[in-house]
């Protein structure tokens, strides 16, 4: 596994396992939640996407801005067409919606 973004936080912190159907289903009352989400994803604009499977149109958003430069341009190199992911971030109102603020991603 490649740790794209490093995850600064304490140890006493933790993240809420999710599956992606799970977090789709529950996601406006995990607002301002830490969660941890697997699945693969794909670029959209400066947005990427996780489908629940694929070919699916209903998606999570998962903001990556909030990383540092050199590891946005890392997946945005190794990942524009798609690849395997773990997130770990915070929920919140992405676009018309909820996604994901990536604060660590591993490659897998």
């Amino acid at each position: 596994m490649k740790v794209i973004a490093p995850v600064q936080k304490t140890d006493s912190s933790t993240y809420k396992e999710l599956k992606i159907a799970d977090l789709k289903t529950d996601i406006e009352s995990l607002d301002g939640i830490e969660v941890s989400v697997a699945g693969r994803w794909y670029m959209l604009s400066e947005d990427f996407v996780m489908p629940e499977e694929r070919g699916s149109v209903d998606m999570i958003y998962v903001n990556i801005s909030k990383l540092p430069r050199e590891e946005r341009l890392t997946i945005n190199r190794s990942c524009g067409g798609g690849c395997v992911v773990s997130v770990k971030g915070t929920v919140g109102k992405i676009r018309n919606g909820f996604g994901i603020y990536a604060g660590h991603i591993e490659v897998q």
